[in-house]
């Protein structure tokens, strides 16, 4: 355990600095089209976090433990190739922004939270939700008497359906404007967990469960692309600090989906995060108005 200790934090690091300069990066190469350079972003993560594990797995159940060094060289042959293709690429939007943000730390933090305060709120509301419908969705539905296999598969069609909906949502909001999708997500997604909570046919369980993961799940890259387009000159940090908050968000929503689970049950925990994302309905007011998008 000891040893596995500082692996893990080396691996978190890693994520981090992934996760922070990646959606910048990608920014970059996205023109005008932020929301669609966001939604490819999503989806190659989503479908790495879906299928590596699947993958992983089934290659260690030939191979055994002792073959993961040795697979863990996919990975830094990937890593050297992305660096050599992307080690010229730069996160600076504009020269004078690197250089604001570090002598006017103070005079920028009002600047900052006024998107990135009611952004925040956004994600934590979005996080109980998400908690829901990953973390304990599958327990919830064994405790509802669904088999072990089905209760997994609602998992994938969740997920599954999350990637095409981040396909849709990040691109149409380059036209339509993101406070509109964003308001659609949080509207919709309470009405279809309240009634999958009343789903008796499994599938009338799957159809909502689609639904659930396209309108719910697929808002993230468009509060990310809402973010970066607050603040073209200081994409870096402002990704950095939106990241910490959502890493935080869920973690946090994580430990109170299960004390409240503890205290109640599932299905109380799973109506009140349906509830408490239609509080993220009046926060849409305080971030600023949509920009004009190109077509």
């Amino acid at each position: 355990i000891a040893a596995m200790i500082p692996l893990l934090l080396l691996a978190g690091l890693s994520s981090s600095a992934l996760h922070v300069l990646g959606p910048v990066m990608s920014g970059r190469y996205s023109g005008t089209k932020l929301g669609r350079g966001m939604s490819f972003w999503m989806v190659g993560g989503e479908l790495g976090y879906s299928m590596g594990p699947l993958l992983l797995v089934s290659i260690l159940s030939v191979l055994t433990l002792r073959w993961l060094p040795v697979l863990s060289l996919v990975g830094i042959l990937t890593s050297a190739f992305v660096w050599h293709r992307m080690k010229d690429v730069t996160t600076v939007t504009a020269a004078e922004g690197r250089t604001s943000l570090r002598l006017n730390w103070r005079s920028k933090l009002g600047s900052l939270t006024k998107v990135l305060l009611p952004a925040s709120i956004l994600v934590l509301f979005r996080a109980l939700m998400h908690i829901s419908l990953t973390t304990f969705l599958p327990v919830l539905m064994t405790n509802q008497g669904a088999s072990l296999w089905f209760a997994g598969t609602a998992f994938s069609i969740v997920g599954g359906a999350g990637v095409i909906g981040s396909i849709f949502a990040g691109s149409l909001s380059d036209r339509f404007g993101r406070k509109p999708f964003l308001a659609l997500s949080f509207l919709t997604t309470p009405a279809l967990m309240l009634m999958f909570l009343k789903a008796g046919a499994a599938w009338q369980q799957v159809v909502l469960l689609a639904l659930i993961g396209f309108f719910g799940l697929s808002i993230m890259p468009v509060l990310l692309a809402l973010v970066l387009e607050a603040y073209p000159k200081e994409r870096s940090i402002v990704s950095g600090i939106y990241m910490m908050v959502n890493f935080l968000m869920m973690a946090l929503a994580s430990v109170i989906i299960g004390r409240l689970a503890d205290l109640n049950s599932l299905q109380f925990t799973f109506r009140l995060s349906a509830f408490v994302l239609l509080l993220g309905l009046p926060i849409l007011l305080f971030l600023p108005k949509d920009k004009k998008f190109a077509i």
